[in-house]
């Protein structure tokens, strides 16, 4: 993205959850115009590795908020990302299912977190 000027806010909010582990908990304004969603993780930001600031989550913080050209580089979150139906959140299922249609065999998986 890049900002009308380094004052215009990008419209994003970073939780940091575990050591180079930051996630969008909010996306609005700038940041709405891109495929960025709550619970995407943060993995390079101006090219470069997030573990690679060694300010750590201020210095990351900072530079979206000062920087007038941002790129940033996610890993989307699972579809039901925030879906309290599960109790164990962090657990893995894999489901499979067999759909028949028009003659032709498909498989359908769903990743679950």
């Amino acid at each position: 993205i890049t900002k009308a000027d380094v004052l215009q806010p990008a419209g994003l909010k970073l939780e940091e959850r575990g050591k180079h582990r930051y996630y969008v908990v909010k996306a609005n304004g700038l940041c709405e115009n891109i495929p960025m969603q709550v619970g995407d993780q943060l993995l390079k930001l101006n090219g470069k590795h997030v573990q690679e600031y060694k300010g750590g989550f201020k210095q990351i913080k900072s530079i979206i908020k000062k920087e007038k050209k941002l790129q940033f580089v996610i890993m989307h979150a699972p579809p039901d990302y925030g879906d309290d139906d599960d109790d164990d959140s962090s657990s893995y299922q894999e489901e499979e299912e067999e759909e028949e249609e028009e003659g032709q065999k498909r498989i359908l998986a769903t990743l679950r977190f």
